[in-house]
Parts: structure tokens; sequence; C-alpha cells
């Protein structure tokens, strides 16, 4: 079940949240002058808000703070507006829509007969104006499987299998072909891409970070050859003495001029973000949460706020903890020991989110039946640490998004729902939930329903019964 809801990976994961300020950029001194000073930061126009990659911004924090139309007060009147369903059975789960300039982008895996397995598209779809259902205004096919979008720089940089699609965003219609694209050899990308200051992060299987130019290499096929303008691409991978790391385990965070990166053993590697003047960078230091390997297919999302990183080691044995702080900045060793950690009693922990000093950690049971959604304090805690407040309902809690006071989390098990609690608690230890609504069942597997994502007076999920789902008051 989780195998497949994740995406069919082998990983013991860990999860950060970061909500800081973006940092800049991960190349060689040549590139550096050549890249422009475009930031994936919140952004916000006369019209619209956007949340143009996974987690809202580079610091991943899943926070909107922007969000004006749906709050505490008026959630509970939230009602489906409308539905892209979905035609064929997902290879795994949809990425989290993004949204940019008025336009909602989805990146789709569909299981196939053929012996390729799967095909991949990305949809583009109007954010508003549909009624009941609703048509694409363009498409693109990709090969492999889809892991992410994110729109920076006039740009939808969209990575499936082994390369990274970049489409103009404002000039496709009908079938879109890319501007460019970046291939690597031997090695695949994992999890959606982290966009700041001009450059494109994206771990891989193997355990590599690379940072791309987002205007690409001048050719409309980038690689990692010296034809194609190498100095203009980098990478930074895990220094021997880290040991074995594999595979990136999350999106990259890049805060405060760093990078942070988790990886499927546990261990933390943090990365300047200007890179270390050569193509190949080692980390400035390590950490590493207490937990042992298992096999789990789930994302992470790395997360720093007020100068703390926030681990969640989101498959660990009951007897072991599994939230840990550590110094954002470091400790003055290569090797960093935790500030404090602290045990939840659920043996799966999903990614969390920061916003206003309050981290919010889902947890779930091995088979989704079973959670509870924990509110943690970013500063106060020594040693050990414990909620603020948790919530009443039970069930296997997956991804969180926080936007105007509100706390939006689902669930996976084979009747699925969605909740919505108040950010601020409820003035008792136990919180009941604002909003309540039951998505459509799901036959086999549980249906997966990954970040929401809450801009502009909508809230858009995207599960495996419907590519995306668009709430609104």
């Amino acid at each position: 079940m989780w195998s497949k809801m994740w995406g069919r990976g082998v990983a013991l994961l860990i999860t950060m949240v970061v909500s800081v300020t973006v940092a800049v950029l991960v190349m060689p001194s040549q590139a550096l002058a050549q890249v422009t000073a475009a930031k994936a930061a919140p952004t916000r126009t006369a019209r619209w808000v956007n949340w143009s990659q996974y987690g809202f911004d580079s610091g991943l924090a899943n926070y909107n703070p922007f969000e004006t139309t749906i709050s505490p007060a008026n959630v509970a009147r939230l009602k489906l507006g409308w539905s892209f369903p979905l035609t064929g059975s997902l290879f795994n789960p949809t990425p989290s829509p993004v949204l940019a300039d008025g336009v909602v982008y989805v990146a789709i895996s569909i299981e196939t007969p053929t012996s390729k397995g799967m095909s991949s598209y990305l949809y583009a779809l109007p954010e508003r104006g549909c009624v009941t259902t609703c048509h694409p205004l363009w498409k693109a096919a990709m090969q492999s499987s889809a892991t992410g979008v994110v729109v920076a720089n006039h740009t939808i940089y969209a990575p499936a299998g082994n390369i990274l699609y970049a489409f103009p965003e404002g000039r496709c219609s009908g079938w879109c072909q890319p501007l460019w694209t970046f291939t690597l050899p031997n090695d695949t990308f994992a999890y959606a891409p982290t966009f700041a200051n001009g450059i494109i992060y994206i771990g891989s299987l193997s355990g590599t970070v690379y940072a791309l130019n987002g205007s690409g290499c001048g050719h409309t096929t980038c690689t990692l050859s010296v034809t194609s303008h190498v100095s203009r691409i980098a990478h930074i991978t895990p220094h021997s003495s880290a040991g074995n790391l594999g595979q990136v385990a999350a999106p990259p965070v890049v805060a405060n001029g760093f990078v942070y990166v988790g990886y499927v053993n546990g261990t933390i590697a943090v990365y300047k973000a200007r890179g270390c003047g050569q193509v190949v960078c080692t980390p400035l230091w390590t950490a590493s949460t207490t937990g042992i390997n298992q096999f789990l297919s789930a994302p992470a999302t790395l997360v720093v706020s007020q100068g703390v990183i926030y681990a969640v080691d989101q498959y660990s044995q009951n007897t072991m903890n599994n939230v840990f702080a550590f110094p954002a900045g470091g400790c003055g060793k290569s090797v960093c020991p935790f500030i404090w950690s602290t045990k939840l009693p659920y043996i799966r922990l999903m990614p969390p989110a920061v916003a206003n000093g309050v981290i919010y950690i889902p947890t779930s049971d091995d088979y989704g039946d079973h959670g509870t959604l924990y509110a943690f304090p970013v500063r106060g805690c020594k040693v050990t640490c414990r909620p603020l407040w948790h919530s009443s309902l039970d069930m296997g809690y997956g991804q969180v998004s926080i936007a105007n006071g509100v706390v939006y989390v689902g669930n996976f098990n084979k009747t699925p729902k969605y909740a919505a609690f108040p950010a601020s608690g409820c003035r008792n230890v136990v919180c009941a939930p604002l909003w309540i609504y039951s998505l459509p069942g799901h036959n086999g597997d549980n249906p997966y329903i990954l970040s929401p994502v809450v801009a502009n007076g909508t809230l858009f999920i995207s599960t495996s019964t419907a590519i995306l789902n668009a709430f609104h008051l």
C-alpha cells in the first residue's frame, strides 16, 4: 500500500520544514555572473497569489501568508466547485499542483498496458471559470514518471524520470513542446524541484543534488557534457565521510544561504547555496536522526524555522524518538547533535508544515486507519518538547498546508476525508476540526492525498481518483 502510495522506493526518510528567506545560487563562479536574480519567493500580483512550487516557496514550509478569503470563521462553508477527473490508473501519486498567474499546473503518470508501463503528462488548467468539471488550456507529454512542477522565470519546469523539461509560460496551446530539456546520464530525478535565485535545485535517486541554471544552457538539449556548457550546470554530492547516504529523500530546502538535503538513511547534509567554487561540493556539516533503516516510500520536506532544523524520522520503531531539532547554522563541528528530541506514538510521521511559530506534524499508523495531528512550538523546548495541542479526529493523516489561520490536512484510507483545523488551537489540548469533507471511495489501494494548495479563495487537492479537486466558499 505505502510503497505504491509514494512511488515505489526504499527509504528511511527524514522531514524538515524551513520557513525563512530564499538563498542564492549553487554554481561555479563563471556561471554565477550569468544567472539572473529571479526568485521563487512568495509572489502576488494585482489579481493572483502564486503557489508556484512544492511547499509554496523555497523554504517548503507549506504556508501561504497572503490568503485572505478562507478563514477559521468561514472554512466550514467550503464546498466542491469542480474536478478534473482521472481516466486510467495512476502509476504513482499525482505530485501536488502549483499555481501561477491564474493557471493551475499538475503533472501525472498513468499506467498503460504497453511494455513501457506508463505515460506522463503535464496539464495547464484555468484557476477560475470552471463549473463542475474542467478542461485543460494545454497539455504536454513527458517520458517516465513525473515528480513535480515549479513555475519561475516565465518558465514551467517539470522533471520526469531522468529528464527535466522547461516549457514556456503563457505561450502554449494544444500540445506544448519544451523550450529545452536537461538529461541526466544513468540517474533519475527524485521528488519536486526547488527554485531560488534563478537556480533549480533537484535531488536524484543516486544521492546527488543538482543545481541547474534556470535559463538552460543555450541549446534545446542540455547535459553534463562539456559541449553543453557544463560551467552553467553544477551538482552537489555527499562527502564520502558522511557514509552511504543513498537517494535524496526530499526536495532540497534553500534558506539563509544554505541548501539543506535529507537522505534516506536519516542523514541531513548542509551545503553552501552559492556552491564551493568547484563543480562538485562536499557538505559543510551533517546531522542524523537515530532511526533505523526500514522499507518506506514517502517524501520528506526539509524545513528550518528561526534558526532550527526540524527533522521528522518518518518510519521508526515505536520505542524510538522520531522528532528532532538541530541548529540550522551548524555547531562548529562536522557532525552536529540534536538540540532536543521527542517521540510521537505513531510509526509514520508525514511532512510537517510551519507558520507563525508553530510546527504541525501529521502522524499515522502503518495502514492509514489511525493517527493524530500535533502542533509544537518553534521556540522554548529543551532536551524534549511537548505539543501545544493535537487533533481529536482519529485518522491516518497525510500532508499539511496552512493559510490564513487554517490548517488543511487529509487522510488516505479507503473512506478518505479532508479536514481543516484552527491553526492557533482551540483553548484546549485536544481540538476538533472546523470542517470535514468525505472524498469518493477508492477500490484497491488507499487513495493518495498529497499536499493541499490554498490560494485566492480556493483549496486545490490532488488524489488518486481525480487529478485535481477545487473547493471554494
